[in-house]
């Protein structure tokens, strides 16, 4: 009977003379009868028995034996299986805690076996009644009673797919002062530059928003060495803030300027709110300031004249954080010193040979001094007047033509050459400009290349003039590793030449 819960079973009245009655058995359906029955009768006219099983919606079987009053049980009757209503809550949930936060009181609790729903009661401290304050799926809640630091006695309670209420939980009271620390800072990390160490982390937007509100503070600390230890202090630092709207999160960043150079230290952020509950530390990490002290000066460093420049090498520096060389190219004085001329800005290296560059020239025969000079990650340097730094003399390769490069606008044109260099696997043109009323005149332009063996021009071909303001030609003999100087003069219609501009191109070998 579905409204009673209850199970009323009937079964045929057995003839035996010496019958004494029955045993009724009932089963969990998976289980086996157990040796003891649920109900005997003595009645032997009576062939009805009422049972109410559990109301939990699990299948129940029943038979019926019968016995004699010699003792004799009889076999079971067949199997009579009972659907019961499921009018069982599940059990009371367990792990109830309150505590107050900055939003109110957090309330959790541990799950119930076959729950799908709970209510949550706060209890009347003076009359014991309870009032409802939520039914929800979750097992927390966040009961909005401010920061009233007052007194709240919580109940909760489960409820299955059926509706049915289990029993309450035990009840848990709370003073509903704020002891809830705030979440940790997270990804911590740390740049040290010249003159400060930048760091950077994040927070979550939900909770951190009204933390900040609520003046929580932030304190960076430090400890010397490699771990965030029990010695570590707060620094001084202004902490600004930025709302990453796409990630949810909020970024914050400060510059520490106190600290000693060339140590290492290694940092942690903790988040501190109005109530002094202070976070966990956020991640570690661990940097080494800058220093201001110069690279050693460097040893063993040679200068080779070549076709394309002339090729500075020197041995392995000392230091550690070297981050990058220039070199410097100067002249020797009557009196011994070296008057600088500047950073070579045409000295290219290599990344597969970094203790090595070519400084790419035209080789014509300038004797100069070259020196080197590290540059440390901080921007540390020795200069070039230090009598440390070492120096070199070198005389270029003299392979340029007599007639002068580079001095066609002082010569009157019409033509003008140009030149410069690449590091391109492949030759560049090289170009040249004409300038006057003659150029219409010109019929094709004739292109001839030093020749350092010789000493002399080699025809290499012609060009015919365009409407370009730069008038062009490829020369794709030019060897890798070389200066090739060149002749340009433009041919009239009576077979007269213009006079010659020259052009130059530096395809130089890298290291």
């Amino acid at each position: 009977d579905t409204a009673t819960g209850k199970t009323k079973l009937t079964w045929s009245k057995n003839k035996e003379m010496d019958l004494a009655g029955y045993r009724v058995y009932r089963r969990l359906k998976g289980a086996a009868y157990p040796s003891k029955p649920l109900a005997t009768t003595t009645a032997t006219a009576s062939t009805t028995y009422t049972d109410t099983p559990p109301p939990t919606g699990e299948t129940y079987y029943y038979e019926i034996r019968a016995y004699d009053r010699a003792g004799n049980v009889s076999g079971g009757t067949a199997d009579q299986a009972v659907a019961t209503v499921d009018r069982t809550g599940p059990t009371a949930p367990t792990g109830l805690t309150a505590h107050g936060d900055l939003w109110g009181m957090m309330i959790e609790w541990d799950a119930a076996p076959d729950a799908v729903s709970y209510e949550l009661f706060e209890k009347d401290p003076a009359t014991g009644s309870l009032t409802l304050l939520k039914q929800l799926t979750g097992t927390s809640y966040i009961h909005a009673v401010g920061h009233d630091e007052t007194r709240h006695t919580y109940l909760v309670r489960a409820l299955d797919s059926g509706g049915n209420a289990g029993a309450y939980s035990a009840p848990v009271t709370s003073d509903g002062i704020d002891r809830t620390p705030p979440d940790a800072p997270r990804n911590l990390r740390a740049t040290a530059t010249w003159d400060a160490v930048q760091l950077r982390w994040t927070m979550p937007e939900d909770r951190t928003s009204d933390e900040l509100i609520n003046d929580a503070r932030f304190t960076v600390l430090r400890s010397p060495g490699t771990t965030l230890g029990a010695d570590a202090v707060g620094v001084d630092c202004t902490v600004n803030e930025t709302l990453n709207t796409a990630g949810d999160e909020y970024s914050f960043t400060c510059s520490s300027e106190d600290f000693e150079f060339d140590t290492t230290y290694t940092y942690g952020v903790v988040i501190t709110d109005w109530q002094g509950n202070r976070s966990a530390p956020s991640n570690t990490v661990t940097v080494t300031t800058s220093d201001r002290v110069a690279p050693l000066p460097l040893t063993g460093l040679t200068a080779t004249p070549r076709a394309d420049g002339t090729e500075l090498r020197w041995n392995a520096p000392v230091d550690d954080d070297i981050a990058s060389y220039r070199a410097l190219r100067g002249v020797r004085q009557d009196d011994g010193t070296v008057k600088w001329i500047g950073e070579l800005a045409h000295c290219a290296d290599d990344a597969e040979d970094p203790l090595a560059m070519l400084c790419i020239d035209i080789p014509d025969g300038e004797t100069y001094v070259y020196t080197v000079i590290a540059e440390d990650v901080w921007g540390n340097e020795l200069s070039a007047s230090d009598p440390s730094v070492p120096t070199v003399t070198a005389t270029e390769l003299n392979i340029v033509p007599g007639e002068p490069i580079g001095q066609d606008f002082e010569a009157g044109g019409p033509l003008y050459g140009s030149g410069g260099w690449t590091v391109a696997e492949s030759a560049k043109p090289i170009q040249w400009h004409c300038s006057g009323d003659v150029c219409a005149q010109i019929t094709e332009y004739r292109v001839s290349r030093w020749n350092p063996e010789t000493q002399s021009y080699d025809l290499l071909g012609t060009a015919s003039p365009t409407t370009d303001y730069y008038q062009s030609y490829s020369d794709a003999t030019q060897p890798l590793g070389s200066v090739s100087c060149y002749r340009v003069v433009g041919v009239l219609p009576d077979g007269t030449e213009t006079a010659p501009a020259h052009p130059w191109k530096i395809r130089p070998n890298l290291l």
